[in-house]
């Protein structure tokens, strides 16, 4: 498993940078997200990692973050967690990664924010339906936009996961 974390990994990693065409060596607060609606939370919220973290808010943590990776998995409490209010929070020129669940995120809001430039970019491989397809899906839309990197939810297709796969089932 660890190899196909780290070939998913290279991969959005590489495509991030040529997708958004700028070097990522600048400064950046880098906020995860710990707990979360119906899960344990650390102090009562979600923590802001760097030195000296401390619990904030969803709303702070947000509001304070440059990339947002969604690892979260999809339950009631989950369902929408980025939704047309909490986007709003969103620190201007924030990106999202969302590798979980498509139904963690309001399609019909992040649409919107990525056009109307509250959000700088976004890297999908998952959708609340999928295949996502470049017509007759709601998502459509995603397939003109050059801040949108969209790629298959396919982590566990490489040659290593394959040769495991025909040689253990």
């Amino acid at each position: 498993e660890a190899e196909n974390v780290a070939a998913a990994t290279n991969v959005l990693d590489i495509a991030l940078r040529d997708a958004l065409r700028e070097e990522l060596s600048q400064t950046y607060t880098v906020s995860v997200g710990q707990g979360g609606p119906g899960l344990p939370q650390r102090g009562g919220g979600y923590m802001r990692v760097s030195f000296g973290a401390a619990p904030v808010s969803l709303e702070d943590l947000l509001k304070q973050s440059d990339f947002i990776s969604m690892h979260a998995s999809l339950t009631d409490k989950t369902r929408h967690l980025l939704n047309s209010q909490t986007l709003k929070w969103v620190k201007p020129g924030a990106r999202l990664v969302n590798c979980a669940r498509g139904d963690l995120i309001d399609e019909t809001a992040l649409l919107e924010a990525l056009k109307d430039g509250r959000l700088k970019g976004a890297a999908l491989d998952v959708f609340s339906r999928e295949p996502l397809t470049r017509a007759g899906h709601p998502m459509s839309a995603l397939f003109a936009m050059d801040n949108v990197i969209l790629v298959p939810h396919l982590t566990f297709f490489t040659r290593e996961a394959m040769g495991r796969l025909e040689r253990d089932t």
